[in-house]
């Protein structure tokens, strides 16, 4: 199989670094719903051919392309040789914003990447990488910490999701230095880098308040990102945490199944994998995590320019681990690989899709080196679910729609938020959104009846002890909880 890339974008996997996805982001898509799946056949049904040029029509095409080319070499000579400012001018830099101007109107996902951000994408895909320690997305022009990886230099200086960055090295971030700012976070490691911070914003006396902005002298490190964290729930219940799809991520997963297997004469309970606020990578990594709880079919299906010629991936048993109940948590910002993961499940029946409608990026980019050290990222495909349903701008729907906060309003002022997003991605705001006028929720009635608490449903189901053990930042999510009840209600009903 081919490496190919499916990632949101410039979710800045920036642990600190994916300046990777400069450029990769998506418009968000417009509506949670998924289209009607349509048939198999559907997916890869050809066209009527075109038809063929005749030779002096081939004659005209070709002399016009040559005429374009002849013109933009004349215009780079005669600014190279006649331009007021010589500096301004220098060929490279010429032609690489020549370059940039020309994938620049294609879709968002289609960039020229420099050679510095080719590497970084490089080394990012790998999981290793310098930096300080966070996953930033950006939001009108503001650096929004969304995870500080654990044991890292961000994490020792107590950043938290949900702080803003605000300067770095005393330069002041805006919407059109995003990439100047970005480089500076990344350094040798031992050198200091400068960071102000806006805290995120605390609930006070029933009043939302942003504490004052703190200044810190931050020392980078090299940051080895591990794309999967796990835990035990409780005897024979795992939960596996995915957070991006690097070139070891199905091993990994593997492995973290394997172990619980082993605790449990061989076989798992139940299973909750978490996709939430995973912004995609490696497409064979994605194949090969679904490879892992499906024995037959198809995965997913690509379809690029010629869509009479399709790549289909499919389930093994080789690799397949033995069935366990399984929840699948996703979000908004679930998007492309993540997405490709938890519609394939969905599909098969394997597994519950629990959570709100994810990010809708349907495509597959791949990477072409360059001579001069650069590469070009661009979309060659859009991606399909095994019953032909494309992602792209819809997303998957979850089985059981369910907000992060159970008090959370207007979970589809999320989406329309987003919707206009362009070098970065627009990702979930951290306060709850204002629902649009007209779009009034079940909480906005009044009269509406109230929902228990999940704390009280797992205890009335009579696992609520399970939880209690748990970590705190697993014990305090409510998706978690929720998708573990309806994983062990799954198990009990199974049993009778």
């Amino acid at each position: 199989m081919k490496k190919s890339l499916v990632s949101k974008g410039p979710t800045l996997w920036l642990l600190l670094s994916l300046t990777a996805v400069q450029g990769v982001s998506a418009n968000p898509p417009s509506a949670s719903q998924n289209a009607p799946a349509q048939s198999k056949t559907d997916v890869g049904k050809a066209q009527a051919p075109a038809r063929t040029e005749t030779p002096a029509e081939a004659l005209e095409s070709r002399n016009k392309k040559f005429q374009s080319l002849e013109s933009f070499t004349r215009v780079l000579n005669l600014l190279e040789t006649m331009y007021v400012d010589e500096k301004s001018v220098a060929s490279d830099a010429l032609v690489e914003k020549a370059l940039k101007g020309m994938v620049g109107s294609l879709d968002p996902h289609t960039a020229y990447l420099p050679a510095q951000q080719l590497r970084e994408l490089t080394n990012d895909t790998s999981g290793k990488f310098g930096g300080i320690g966070v996953v930033l997305t950006q939001q009108n022009g503001r650096l929004e910490v969304i995870e500080v990886v654990p044991e890292t230099p961000a994490a020792k200086a107590k950043i938290q999701p949900g702080d803003v960055i605000v300067s770095v090295d005393s330069i002041q971030i805006t919407k059109t230095n995003i990439d100047e700012v970005l480089n500076k976070l990344r350094g040798l490691p031992g050198s200091n880098v400068k960071l102000e911070i806006q805290p995120a914003p605390e609930t006070i006396a029933g009043k939302t308040v942003r504490p004052k902005n703190r200044m810190l002298q931050i020392v980078r490190e090299i940051i080895k990102s591990t794309s999967v964290v796990h835990q035990s729930l409780s005897k024979g219940y795992a939960y596996v945490r995915v957070g991006v799809f690097q070139e070891d991520t199905s091993e990994q997963v593997d492995k973290a199944l394997r172990l619980y297997e082993s605790e449990n004469n061989g076989k798992l309970n139940g299973v909750v994998l978490d996709l939430r606020s995973n912004p995609g990578g490696l497409l064979d990594q994605a194949v090969r995590v679904t490879d892992l709880f499906l024995d037959a079919g198809i995965i997913v299906s690509t379809v690029g320019r010629d869509r009479a010629r399709q790549e289909v991936e499919y389930a093994t048993k080789r690799q397949t681990h033995p069935y366990m109940p399984m929840v699948v948590l996703v979000n908004e910002a679930s998007a492309s690989a993540s997405e490709i993961v938890a519609g394939a499940l969905q599909d098969h029946n394997r597994a519950l899709i629990v959570g709100m409608p994810t990010f809708g990026k349907g495509s597959v980019q791949s990477i072409i080196p360059l001579p001069n050290g650069a590469g070009l990222k661009m979309t060659v495909a859009r991606y399909y679910t095994p019953n032909g349903r494309s992602i792209q701008a819809k997303g998957i729907t979850p089985d059981v729609t369910l907000p992060a906060n159970p008090n959370a309003r207007a979970a589809a002022g999320l989406k329309s938020q987003m919707v206009g997003s362009t070098d970065v991605l627009k990702e979930e705001e951290t306060q709850t959104p204002t629902p649009p006028k007209g779009n009034r929720k079940e909480v906005d009635l009044e009269g509406h009846i109230e929902a228990a608490d999940l704390s009280n449903s797992s205890a009335n189901l009579g696992f609520g002890s399970d939880i209690d053990k748990w970590p705190n930042n697993l014990k305090n999510d409510y998706q978690l909880k929720m998708g573990y009840t309806y994983l062990r209600s799954w198990s009990r009903f199974a049993q009778n």
